[in-house]
């Protein structure tokens, strides 16, 4: 399903699923633990955030941030 960035923010928080989508033919799962704890993978890379503003804005996904490219991914 398309979503806008502040969409995407919302099912996060909502903490009812992993959001799974690809970008750049890679594979990416954010799973929302806790309002204060968002695990990200993508491709090789894993990290952890506290903030979810700190996970929409860090430019993990090839140089730029979920924020920059919800308008470019599916929700799974």
């Amino acid at each position: 399903m398309k979503l806008n960035s502040e969409e995407i923010k919302n099912l996060i928080l909502s903490l009812v699923q992993d959001v799974v989508f690809e970008y750049d033919n890679k594979t990416c799962c954010i799973n929302p633990w806790s309002r204060t704890k968002f695990e990200v993978g993508y491709n090789d890379i894993v990290k952890i955030y506290s903030d979810i503003d700190d996970l929409m804005n860090d430019t993990i996904f090839d140089g730029r941030s979920l924020s920059d490219i919800a308008d470019e991914i599916e929700i799974e």
